[in-house]
């Protein structure tokens, strides 16, 4: 059986998130949600683009659907500060709410699309 660390398929999910949002046909929206834990979603938005080659690749964003906006977001010029993002958000450590009590439990495999799906955790 393989062994797959948990930063090795937060690496596959960011991704395979961001080549579903390079497929995303111009004049739409261009975001993917990543996972939803309770009322707050990350999500993986296109970055605006000037008219230079090197800016970022994307966003990803802390967004609380109660409060219908925008918690956090971080700016990632590659994968790795997409994976550290996730990372970030999935384990509460979020800028504008350091004392968040989000954080993953439970990675599942989704058999259709093989992205892990996460659960919140209990609180012990």
């Amino acid at each position: 059986m393989c062994k797959m660390t948990d930063n090795t398929f937060s690496k596959l999910r960011i991704t395979r998130a961001y080549i579903r949002l390079l497929c995303i046909p111009e004049g739409d929206a261009r975001m993917v949600s990543l996972v939803q834990i309770g009322n707050y979603e990350i999500r993986m938005l296109e970055a605006s683009k000037a008219d230079t080659a090197d800016g970022p690749l994307f966003l990803i964003e802390l967004f609380d659907h109660d409060g219908q906006s925008s918690v956090d977001s971080r700016i990632c010029d590659n994968i790795e500060d997409g994976v550290a993002a996730f990372e970030d958000f999935a384990a509460g450590r979020s800028r504008a709410d350091p004392s968040s009590q989000l954080r993953l439990d439970l990675v599942e495999v989704l058999p259709d699309l093989a992205m892990p799906r996460t659960r919140l955790a209990d609180e012990v």
